[in-house]
């Protein structure tokens, strides 16, 4: 499987892993057909998208995580209670999000 590909033409590319994107995935199915609410999943993919332009513009801008030990590696953003992590490639001017996941407030400002 590759990874999606989302701001090519801003300051830096934004991969999606294919851990991330089948996070998102079942994120997004989970709402919309357990809990019966697409609404509500077309609004979190809209964020998710916001969140992604944002950090393709100043990937700088978002909190490092705070478990990181291996040396301020990565950044996480949150959108309400879920938080999706992210490295950032200098070099290559590209940020990978790595994982996306439902994190509780409590959960989430611990990250």
């Amino acid at each position: 499987m590759h990874s999606k590909i989302w701001g090519q033409n801003m300051r830096f590319a934004v991969k999606i892993t294919p851990h991330a994107l089948e996070q998102i995935s079942e994120t997004l199915s989970y709402i919309a057909e357990k809990l019966q609410s697409p609404q509500a999943a077309s609004n979190l993919l809209g964020k998710i998208r916001d969140e992604l332009t944002i950090i393709s513009e100043y990937p700088l801008s978002k909190p490092k995580v705070s478990w990181d030990e291996l040396g301020g590696k990565y950044r996480k953003f949150l959108i309400n209670n879920y938080v999706g992590v992210y490295s950032i490639n200098e070099e290559e001017k590209t940020v990978f999000v790595l994982a996306f996941r439902y994190a509780p407030s409590s959960l989430g400002d611990r990250l």
